[in-house]
Formats: structure tokens, C-alpha cells, sequence
């Protein structure tokens, strides 16, 4: 599925706010999809806008957007390469929790943490899978682009009270054997996703601000 760089920008941007709740709920990837194809008709729109340039490339016959929306599992695949499946993971995971089948505090925020890294040219160095209980969270070790270090733990829970203890949990956990010195930061998902940054020892990163905190701290 061809891509002009705008309409890639745009598209993942996008898809990172509804996936995170920015506007709300979260969104599936179904729910994402009915939403950018509802954009195409409105040029008054960043993503509308974005499409239309993409329109006036030349993509293999059959290969642009519109026909793979009459496609919708050869579309599912693109996604699948556009994005990996993990994505896909933690889209049907919100699903699942907000339908009371998975609970929050097992909601897995891994994947969707190293691909914000990714796209703010953050790197891990290392990433240490910590046991609570039933639970394992992931404890990173990041560098950004200009290679200063900082440990960032996964944490969920109903509440964000519940995520920020889950994490606090797992930090106590992963400092018994590790005592290096750097900036921590626990980054966590709920049912509630309020707030934006909270200060603290160790400090607290709401999901859907991660890529805001990662640019400030570039």
C-alpha cells in the first residue's frame, strides 16, 4: 500500500491517539479504520487532506486505498505489515478489557511502548521481564536520540491509582537488582487514562502522553 510521507505521518499519528484514548475510549482497529475511511470525504481534515495526497500518486493498479477497502482482509493484512501484529494485540486487549473479559491490570502495553520509542528515535538497550505474582512486566532500559538513558516500567490497572501501585511494584522489584543511577519513570494504562504527567519518586507517565514526555525529554 503506497504511502506518501504526509499520509504516513498522518496515519500513524492518528492511530497512536484513538488506540491510546486521547479522544476518549480507545478505539479498535475497526473502529480506527471506519474512522479514516469516513475522512476521505471531509478535505477539511488533516487526514482527509493526507489521503487525497496519496490519491494523486500512482499505486499498482488495485493496491491503493480505496480498493483495498473493498478488501477488508487483504487490508487487515497491510495493517498487520504497516503496523506488526502487536499492535493488532493490544487493540483486541482493550477490547477485551473494556468488555470485562481481560482485566486491566493485565492489559499488555509493552508492544505499543517500544513502537512510541521507535518513532521518537528512542532506542532500548535492554528490556528486563520483572514476575509479580501472575504478572510479568517489562522493566526498559531506553536511550534518546541523544543517548542519555532513563528506565521506563510497564504498569496497567483498573484505576490509574491501581496502575501507578502495579508499577511501583514492579520498580521495587526490578531495583533489587539493579541500583544503576538513572531518571525512572513508571508509564501506565487504565479504565480511567486521566491526567497527563505526574512528578514523583519514581515519576508517573499516562500512555497517552508517553510520546509527548519522549520529545520534551529528546
Amino acid at each position: 500500500m503506497p504511502m506518501s510521507p504526509t499520509f504516513s505521518a498522518a496515519l500513524t499519528s492518528s492511530i497512536d491517539e484513538f488506540m491510546t484514548g486521547k479522544y476518549g475510549r480507545p478505539r479498535t482497529l475497526v473502529e480506527i479504520i471506519t474512522w479514516l475511511s469516513n475522512q476521505l470525504v471531509k478535505s477539511n481534515h488533516p487526514i482527509g487532506k493526507a489521503f487525497e495526497l496519496a490519491t494523486r500518486e500512482e499505486p499498482e493498479d488495485g493496491n491503493d486505498f480505496f480498493s483495498l477497502l473493498k478488501a477488508p482482509k487483504r487490508l487487515k493484512g497491510e495493517l498487520e505489515a504497516f503496523l506488526s501484529p502487536g499492535i493488532i494485540n493490544f487493540s483486541t486487549s482493550i477490547e477485551r478489557a473494556m468488555l470485562g473479559q481481560l482485566p486491566w491490570n493485565q492489559l499488555p502495553l509493552e508492544f505499543l511502548m517500544v513502537w512510541i520509542f521507535g518513532r521518537n528515535r528512542w532506542t532500548v538497550e535492554n528490556a528486563k521481564p520483572i514476575k509479580v505474582g501472575e504478572m510479568t512486566r517489562i522493566a526498559f532500559i531506553v536511550r534518546n536520540p541523544s543517548g542519555i538513558p532513563f528506565l521506563l516500567i510497564s504498569a496497567s490497572g483498573d484505576t490509574d491509582e491501581c496502575a501507578e501501585k502495579q508499577g511501583k511494584v514492579v520498580h521495587a522489584e526490578f531495583t533489587k537488582t539493579f541500583s544503576e543511577d538513572l531518571p525512572r519513570f513508571i508509564v501506565t494504562i487504565s479504565n480511567e487514562n486521566e491526567g497527563k504527567f505526574k512528578q514523583g519518586l519514581p515519576g508517573v507517565i499516562r500512555l497517552h502522553y508517553l510520546s509527548n514526555f519522549l520529545i520534551s525529554h529528546s
